[in-house]
């Protein structure tokens, strides 16, 4: 049985790869490179974001380019909706007492701010920020809420 659905937050609940694409450039024009087509981002973006980051950028810390993607993250998140029905689903799934996570790269200050704005906090159980690596984070999350794994799901 279902009773714990730990969700991405970008692209999964939050309708924001258009958004997400745009400050992508931004921060790669800021550290010097020229910016890339949707088709170059959809087509390369990969997780951990350092390995995408480092065919633009090589020669610059992935700390740097977070403190400066996450900034223009924050201070444009108004542009930030959810995907079509996603209220529905976490209220769907909160009436059968399924527990809700997310597990996001993004800041945590970050997810904080998004879902306090979107007016879904009330769904999560805990919320995840700055989980760069998902593979090393989530066996993480599942030991420190002793998920038993056939009962959940990411």
């Amino acid at each position: 049985m279902l009773k714990n659905i730990i969700f991405d937050w970008s692209g999964t609940l939050a309708n924001d790869q258009q958004y997400t694409f745009q400050i992508t450039n931004e921060t790669i024009a800021h550290f010097g490179a020229k910016p890339i087509s949707f088709d170059d981002y959809v087509k390369n973006f990969k997780l951990p974001v350092d390995k995408f980051y480092s065919r633009y950028l090589p020669k610059t810390s992935i700390n740097d380019i977070d403190a400066y993607f996450f900034n223009l993250y924050k201070n444009k998140i108004e542009q930030v909706s959810l995907n079509t029905k996603t209220e529905l689903l976490l209220a769907f799934a909160t009436n059968f007492d399924i527990n809700l996570y997310i597990c996001s790269t993004l800041d945590q200050e970050i997810i904080e701010t998004a879902v306090n704005k979107l007016g879904i906090k009330k769904y999560f159980k805990k919320i995840y920020g700055n989980c760069f690596n998902k593979t090393k984070s989530l066996p993480l999350i599942i030991k420190e809420n002793q998920f038993i794994k056939e009962e959940t799901i990411y």
